[in-house]
């Protein structure tokens, strides 16, 4: 895997964009891979103040429904 190619995979790690049995692949591969787990660390320190900028928003509990309903289906 490319440099390029390394730092893409983290960012998508750390930005949540990842289907969930590729998040899985990810996380396993961290585990062995330090140059993986380094990219992942640095987008977390670039993308942490973004954090900040953000107002929490309470969830509706129309959304609590909707996302329980939906993991029961699962």
């Amino acid at each position: 895997m490319s440099a390029d190619d390394l730092h893409v995979l983290a960012g998508e790690y750390v930005l949540g964009t990842l289907a969930a049995a590729r998040r899985a692949e990810v996380e396993t591969q961290m585990a062995n891979d330090a140059a993986l787990r380094t990219a992942v660390e640095q987008w977390q320190l670039k993308l942490a103040p973004l954090a900040a900028l953000a107002e929490p928003v309470e969830p509706s509990p129309a959304l609590w429904s909707r996302i329980e309903s939906s993991v029961a289906t699962q």
